[in-house]
């Protein structure tokens, strides 16, 4: 976590990708955890690597809920955390923000969650 009282979490998002508008100071979020090792985890996190043009459905094929806050948790996630950004700073050709922890729920708690490497820092 970015801090734990209260509890919130930070994310970088590129100034040109199209979700960036999505993710301003009030916006709020869900943060989907995957689990470590399943193959289904790796299919999900395959579908949202690709870049989506403004205005195509992400979630078109993903199954699916929508959060209390209207955003998307995954049925596949095996927990999700409801975020609310709360500042941005710029950071040169991305944002820097840092959210605040509204709520969430655990589905697997022996899960450990997945995390992605990337081979290369400038494409992703």
């Amino acid at each position: 976590p970015a801090s734990s009282k209260p509890l919130g979490v930070s994310l970088t998002i590129a100034k040109e990708r199209a979700m960036e508008p999505l993710l301003r100071i009030g916006d709020s979020f869900i943060l989907n955890l995957l689990e470590e090792g399943k193959p289904q985890t790796l299919q999900v996190m395959k579908h949202f690597l690709q870049r989506f043009a403004p205005g195509v459905d992400r979630l078109e094929g993903v199954d699916h809920i929508e959060g209390s806050n209207g955003a998307a948790i995954l049925r596949s996630a095996c927990a999700y955390l409801e975020c609310k950004i709360v500042s941005r700073m710029d950071a040169g050709d991305h944002w820097v923000g840092y959210a605040e922890v509204l709520g969430g729920d655990v589905a697997d708690s022996s899960a450990t969650a997945a995390v992605h490497h990337r081979k290369v820092g400038t494409y992703y």
